[in-house]
């Protein structure tokens, strides 16, 4: 099996939330082929879903290291940051990737929430809960919590919020709760609402035509 067989598993893996098995087709992969920055930028992105930033952050510097001129692999590298509350420098990483591309809207959106999340604990620190009771209070979702799936993926970003970026529904959804409570007019804190969010936290199929070969997540 060639790398870009094992390549394709992982990405499947990923779709289904088997981050530690897409880890490990990824890993088969790059010991095929070690100077593919596609293989390290999907397996950063499979680590970061796992919740291990370090080992995101890593993979995210070799994939910057081989294709520098790659902007996604700034949005990796500053998201693996952000998972490691490195705000500073997840926000140096993001601003690299903008220099780039700079209407990248997954690195655009990556940068907004380092922003507000930095500002959040520094200046805001109650204001998450009073930002998640009024998420509830908002039709949208109560339409979903009906949803079991919906609420298993509420759960799984409460704990884990970076996995959001990976989910162009979420996104989806929440970018337009944000326009509805007209959140920058109340000062209340931001949520990612472009949904090329997603490109290199997730597999979706806006993200696959966006992407050289097709098979980034």
């Amino acid at each position: 099996m060639d790398s870009n067989e094992l390549k394709d598993l992982g990405n499947n893996e990923f779709r289904n939330g088997n981050y530690q098995i897409a880890i490990t087709h990824f890993t088969k992969a790059i010991l095929q082929d070690d100077t593919n920055h596609i293989l390290y930028s999907n397996r950063s992105a499979a680590h970061l879903s796992s919740g291990k930033g370090q080992e995101a952050l890593d993979d995210a510097q070799k994939c910057i290291d081989l294709e520098p001129t790659w902007a996604k692999g700034y949005g990796r590298k500053g998201a693996a940051l952000h998972m490691l509350k490195q705000y500073d420098e997840a926000i140096s990483s993001f601003d690299e990737g903008l220099k780039l591309e700079s209407d990248n809207s997954y690195l655009l959106s990556g940068l907004d929430l380092v922003k507000n999340e930095k500002d959040l604990l520094k200046n805001q620190p109650n204001m998450s809960m009073d930002f998640m009771q009024k998420l509830m209070q908002n039709d949208k979702v109560r339409e979903k919590v009906q949803d079991p799936a919906f609420v298993s993926k509420m759960m799984q970003y409460q704990s884990n919020p970076l996995s959001m970026l990976q989910d162009k529904d979420m996104m989806e959804i929440f970018g337009n709760i944000m326009q509805d409570m007209n959140i920058n007019e109340n000062n209340d804190p931001k949520i990612m609402s472009d949904t090329d969010e997603t490109d290199d936290e997730c597999l979706s199929s806006e993200e696959e035509e966006d992407d050289e070969d097709n098979n980034t997540l």
